[in-house]
């Protein structure tokens, strides 16, 4: 009985091993199997990196096409503006009379305006009579008026101007005390 009991405890340990043995086997392919995916998940995440990268660099570069585009637009018609500046200033050094230079003056303002008219810049009403507005308006200063409420425009020292609802520059204006 002895020798049967060392041939079942020798056949347990046998069996003990070949299970030890087939759970390390299979231990080590589920790992095999886990660093294969992470590798793959890895690169997958590294690929969506690239391609975010990749996008957001393409997304900046149009982005920043548009805006030279733009630039471009508005001081092609300010260099216009420009010419048209200097040759009334050759012009006013050679008139006669004054009232040629105004109407130079009036005609660079025209183009002033109809250039940011096109551009979607709209002045600030700012005519006297009109109440403050501190969003929109600057008091630079405040006079005696008996024609005009308190804190109403009197008259405008600078115009103001918005571009599509954004303030770009208040109006300066002196308004009643």
């Amino acid at each position: 009985t002895m020798h049967q009991n060392n041939e079942s405890e020798s056949a347990q340990e046998v069996k003990v091993e070949v299970v030890d043995e087939k759970s390390e086997n299979m231990t080590s392919i589920k790992l095999a199997k886990l660093k294969a995916r992470v590798a793959e998940l890895e690169d997958q995440a590294l690929r969506q990196r690239a391609e975010h990268e990749n996008s957001r660099k393409a997304i900046y570069k149009e982005s920043d096409k548009r805006v030279g585009i733009a630039v471009k637009k508005v001081v092609t018609k300010f260099l216009t503006i420009m010419s048209a500046f200097n040759q009334g200033i050759q012009s006013a050094e050679q008139a006669p009379d004054i009232a040629g230079v105004i109407n130079g003056m009036k005609m660079v303002d025209s183009m002033f305006t109809a250039a940011l008219t096109e551009l979607e810049v709209m002045e600030i009403n700012a005519e006297p009579g009109t109440p403050l507005d501190p969003s929109l308006h600057m008091a630079i200063s405040k006079q005696e008026s008996s024609e005009h409420p308190t804190n109403t425009i009197v008259s405008v020292v600078a115009k103001g101007y918005t571009y599509q609802g954004l303030l770009l520059q208040p109006a300066m204006v002196i308004v009643s005390a």
